[in-house]
């Protein structure tokens, strides 16, 4: 999904972004049958400024989960039931789909760094997390393979054999990644031009207010 423009008047915080799903999980789970399409349509009135495709992503995927979700478990726990369940996990994928789609990964990660405290080598090998997992299988089904080729066959030997190779090349991955993102960091690179400038946002109180108000959001779901 698209993310927000530059022009575009900052949102709340992303820290508030990032926690509201979390926050709301549990109470959506146990809302009544008011509280969850309230909350499914103001998540879609929210993806309503990200544009027409990202609103029609959303609202696509929404309807997909209710349909699969509504037909698969209709056959064991009954009409009402499913029902219930595909209206709720609708609303967990559009709260998670719309929080993260206004979130900056830029200003996020910056605000980790700065505001956090989170070391930036972590947050930087957590943002490029997919290129080393990907790495780290092709370098696991090499080693698993030349394994193969010492077992002959016996699935016992290679079996026993896995642990030896296992943890030195996930110390090897690692040191890797942590070497990547220090020289990454140093050079300032990014997929932005604007990278050699910080963009962390400290919280301020309207960013509290909305926090308090997921949480009242939190409360009101579980009370009604």
């Amino acid at each position: 999904m698209r993310r927000r423009s530059q022009g575009r008047a900052p949102g709340p915080h992303p820290f508030v972004l990032a926690l509201a799903p979390v926050i709301l999980t549990a109470p959506i789970m146990r809302a009544g049958p008011i509280g969850v399409p309230a909350v499914i349509a103001a998540t879609l009135a929210a993806a309503a400024p990200l544009g027409a495709g990202p609103f029609l992503h959303t609202l696509l995927r929404a309807g997909g989960v209710m349909i699969l979700v509504g037909l698969g478990f209709l056959p064991w726990i009954g009409a009402v039931r499913a029902a219930a369940l595909a209206l709720r996990m609708t609303c967990l994928l559009t709260t998670c789909t719309v929080s993260f789609a206004w979130i900056d990964p830029q200003e996020l990660s910056d605000s980790l760094v700065r505001h956090a405290r989170v070391p930036y080598a972590l947050v930087d090998v957590v943002g490029m997390s997919g290129r080393f997992v990907a790495l780290m299988r092709r370098e696991l089904d090499e080693m698993l393979g030349l394994l193969r080729v010492e077992a002959r066959g016996r699935r016992l030997l290679w079996l026993l054999s896995v642990p030896r190779v296992v943890g030195p090349m996930l110390a090897a991955s690692f040191r890797q990644a942590d070497l990547t993102a220090i020289a990454l960091e140093t050079r300032g690179f990014a997929s932005r031009d604007t990278r050699t400038t910080r963009r962390a946002r400290p919280p301020h109180p309207g960013d509290l207010a909305a926090l308090s108000a997921v949480v009242a959001l939190a409360v009101a779901l579980v009370l009604v």
